[in-house]
C-alpha cells in the first residue's frame, strides 16, 4: 500500500505506513492455521491417552516440541508483527493483528534496524513490535522518521 499523508483538524501532520491488505489478510490465515495445530495436537494426545495406557513419551515430547518451534517462529512473528504505523507529532501508532497500540515517543525504550533480520525491531515497556522490511513501504522514510522522533523525544 505506501504512504498516506493526513492533516487532522488541529493541524497536526500524520503520516501512516501501511502492508498491502493480502498481506494483511494472509496473516489471519496463518494464525489459525497454527492455531489449529496446537488444538489437534492437544486433541491427539488425548486421544492417544485414552486408547493406550501407556503412550509412547518420546514421539509426544518429539511433536511437542516441534509444534513450539511453530510457535516461536511463525505465530510469534505473525502476532507482534505490524500491519499499520501512523506517525504523529506526539505518538506513533502500531496496529498488530489484533490490537492497536498508541506509544507516546518518549515511552519507546529502544529501535533496532539489524541487517541481517527481515525485521525492524521497536520496544515500549509493555510489548516489542516487529516491523516487516519487505512488506512496509516506504520504508526508508519509515525508519528516518522513527529515528529522528526518538532523537527528538530524548533531547
Amino acid at each position: 500500500m505506501g504512504k498516506k499523508r493526513e492533516i487532522s483538524g488541529a493541524g497536526e501532520r500524520s503520516l501512516t505506513f501501511a502492508r498491502a491488505r493480502w498481506k494483511h489478510w494472509s496473516r489471519y490465515f496463518g494464525a489459525f492455521v497454527i492455531a489449529m495445530l496446537n488444538v489437534s495436537l492437544v486433541m491427539s494426545t488425548i486421544q492417544i491417552h485414552m486408547n493406550q495406557p501407556f503412550p509412547d513419551i518420546d514421539r509426544e515430547l518429539l511433536s511437542f516440541a516441534f509444534v513450539l518451534f511453530f510457535d516461536l517462529t511463525v505465530l510469534l512473528p505473525i502476532i507482534l508483527e505490524v500491519d499499520r504505523v501512523v506517525v504523529t507529532p506526539d505518538t506513533i501508532v502500531f496496529k498488530t493483528l489484533f490490537w492497536t497500540s498508541k506509544v507516546p515517543w518518549p515511552e519507546i525504550v529502544s529501535f533496532k534496524n539489524p541487517l541481517v533480520l527481515t525485521f525492524a525491531i521497536v520496544r515500549t515497556p509493555r510489548c516489542f513490535y516487529l516491523i516487516n522490511k519487505k512488506d512496509i513501504r516506504p520504508l526508508d522514510e519509515l525508519l528516518e522518521t522513527i529515528q529522528f522522533k526518538l532523537a527528538r523525544s530524548r533531547e
